[in-house]
């Protein structure tokens, strides 16, 4: 099973205090709330990824020829242009153990102010929050080389 949310919320405190949570919760595209146990994480995969989008417009141009009796004629011509995009996008997945279930989230329409209401701070900085928090409670999970990078500290994390 391919399980694929467009957001997900961890109940996880920065409150270094309180005793860390038994589980992150999953909210998805309705709103319906998953209690997902750490001990299930087996992946935490996190970087910046390729985006390639194509768009193609219509376009007129306006073509004058010389006409068969002398004159200057003029025609429109349509053409479709098409234009090919790219950009990187920060992304944030979770794989379950077993095939159970994939989560994942697009930092830049990611509602962060659930978990860190700080506006001060850019999204790639809430970014690297949000995956420091997660790598710091999968006690058994791999990590891609950006997520490990984030849990060594090798990128810096704003205080909260």
């Amino acid at each position: 099973m391919k399980a694929t949310c467009q957001k997900f919320l961890m109940a996880a405190s920065s409150n270094a205090s309180k005793s860390p949570p038994a589980a992150f919760v999953v909210y998805d595209v309705i709103g319906r709330k998953n209690p997902v146990p750490w001990d299930d994480i087996s992946l935490v995969a996190a970087g910046a990824v390729r985006h390639f989008a194509m768009t193609s417009a219509r376009k007129e141009d306006t073509v004058m020829k010389l006409s068969m009796t002398g004159g200057i004629e003029s025609h429109k011509v349509a053409r479709i242009v098409h234009k090919v995009e790219s950009d990187s996008q920060l992304v944030l997945e979770i794989f379950l153990a077993n095939g159970a279930g994939r989560f994942q989230i697009e930092a830049a329409g990611f509602p962060f102010k659930y978990l860190i209401d700080r506006p001060e701070l850019s999204v790639s900085q809430k970014f690297v929050w949000l995956v420091r928090e997660i790598c710091r409670h999968v006690a058994r999970a791999k990590f891609n080389a950006g997520a490990q990078a984030v849990h060594d500290g090798q990128e810096p994390c704003p205080n909260t």
